[in-house]
């Protein structure tokens, strides 16, 4: 377990930039945090516990695999999740590169209309959004049977506990933000700016798995 320190790192830093790229979770709490940070706060809440939800019923799936075993050695299983983990990564970070592209001129833009009247709509709607998100799930499947791999099966247990402190601090801070209008009007003046750093990291993030899968092929 001497590597599940290095590992658990890898893991939520990938996840952070992950959350970072807009997609269904920042619209939910964004719009819903036009409401008022109560109700964007519980709309963030269940973005976090959705995305809890979601990477626990991984971990539990990978540890009925047969290919696991207590010592971390998947085999082929290690190639395909890496393999796996560099599209994603290399999709996320060209899709935040092309919505950057296509959102010059609009960058002044506030999200769409709140749906939501009450806290527990929003954490409903965004525990829902999060919970069948396919994107983390493939995400964590990914990076779920790559923690294995790197630190044992026990490493993944705190896979649940990192992805709702990565999700609740960011999409709390975003709750905070869109329901104070000044500080909105400044996020939505740098999103561009930011999205693009983003975008790129990601796919030079996939771009060094790619070629880790090829030099093991």
């Amino acid at each position: 377990m001497s590597d599940a320190p290095p590992a658990l790192m890898v893991f939520a830093g990938t996840y952070a930039a992950m959350v970072l790229v807009p997609g269904a979770n920042f619209l939910v709490v964004s719009r819903a945090s036009l409401a008022g940070r109560p109700i964007g706060l519980a709309a963030a809440l269940g973005v976090s516990a959705g995305a809890t939800a979601n990477v626990t019923a991984v971990v539990i799936g990978l540890l009925f695999l047969s290919g696991i075993n207590p010592s971390g050695d998947l085999g082929w299983l290690q190639l395909a999740f890496c393999l796996l983990y560099a599209v994603l990564l290399l999709r996320a970070g060209i899709s935040c590169l092309l919505e950057v592209w296509s959102s010059r001129g609009h960058a002044g833009m506030a999200p769409q209309a709140v749906v939501q009247r009450t806290g527990r709509e929003a954490f409903r709607l965004g525990f829902l959004t999060a919970a069948t998100n396919p994107m983390s799930l493939s995400f964590f499947l990914a990076s779920g049977g790559l923690l294995a791999a790197a630190a044992g099966r026990e490493a993944m247990f705190a896979s649940p506990v990192l992805v709702f402190s990565v999700a609740a601090g960011w999409f709390g801070i975003l709750a905070l933000l869109f329901s104070a209008p000044p500080a909105r009007r400044l996020y939505l003046k740098m999103r561009l700016a930011a999205d693009t750093c983003i975008g790129g990291l990601l796919a030079v993030a996939g771009i060094l798995v790619l070629l880790r899968v090829f030099s093991r092929l």
